[in-house]
């Protein structure tokens, strides 16, 4: 009987704990994919960007300078532009961190796993099966050297005196 059979999340089959890996492995997979793209998109859009930043303040500047209270569309479009690359910057952050957070529960499944699959001793079967509410015989005590010649000692004994009674009965009737 092995370990999971009694353990928290018992209802679930050896087939579904590996589909859960499966699972979780290929997360990992699309999230370190989404993380490639997402870096050579940065890698690829730095210098535009350092460009776009650098005249979105120069058009704020020039707004300020000219006391124009409104942002024109030229700011507003060069605003937006940077935001989605700051955004994808932020991104990239996240997809490290739940990388190394999806791998990390990973493992730990695989521990959980690994610890499941270990085999019961006769002690914990007998608790869980009382737990469970099921009627558990008792188990055979092991047998040693000496109880097993305290046991043959007894036999002999009890042998003997089963003949003595005997051998009573029969001269009590002899006589």
């Amino acid at each position: 009987m092995l370990r999971g059979a009694f353990g928290r999340r018992s209802w679930q089959t050896e087939d579904m704990a590996d589909k859960r890996l499966q699972e979780k492995i290929a997360l990992i997979a699309r999230l370190e994919n989404w993380l490639a793209e997402t870096v050579a998109y940065l890698e690829k859009n730095r210098h535009l960007y350092e460009k776009k930043k650098s005249r979105l303040s120069a058009v704020i500047q020039q707004r300020k300078v000219m006391r124009v209270g409104s942002p024109s569309s030229e700011e507003e479009k060069l605003r937006k532009q940077c935001d989605q690359y700051e955004g994808h910057r932020a991104s990239w952050l996240y997809y490290v961190q739940e990388i190394e957070k999806q791998k990390s529960n990973l493992e730990a499944m695989k521990r959980r796993r690994r610890k499941k699959k270990e085999e019961l001793s006769e002690k914990e079967i007998v608790k869980f099966a009382t737990q469970l509410g099921y009627a558990v015989e008792p188990s055979k005590p092991k047998r040693t050297a000496k109880t097993v010649k305290k046991r043959t000692q007894n036999t002999v004994e009890s042998d003997q005196t089963v003949v003595d009674i005997w051998r009573d009965k029969s001269e009590a009737d002899v006589a």
